[in-house]
């Protein structure tokens, strides 16, 4: 039988995969994750490591560079 966080981890990221402006999740561990759509509105590279970093060159202090594959999107 499943535990009880766990359903409520399903659950989450179910909703997360049909709204594309999340801002983070929480993966396995417990720890937040930040979407590619925050990291886009924050405009800067946090030089953090970032799982879902939209910047190039990646994981860079500061970097304002979007790569290629977000540069035409909205969000």
């Amino acid at each position: 039988m499943r535990r009880q966080e766990d359903w409520v981890y399903s659950q989450y990221v179910k909703e997360l995969i049909v709204n594309k402006e999340r801002e983070y999740y929480l993966n396995e561990e417990g720890n937040f994750v930040f979407t590619e759509y925050y990291l886009k509105k924050r405009s800067d590279c946090c030089g953090k490591a970032c799982r879902h970093c939209p910047f190039e060159p990646r994981h860079e202090g500061g970097n304002t560079n979007l790569q290629d594959i977000y540069k035409h999107t909205n969000n």
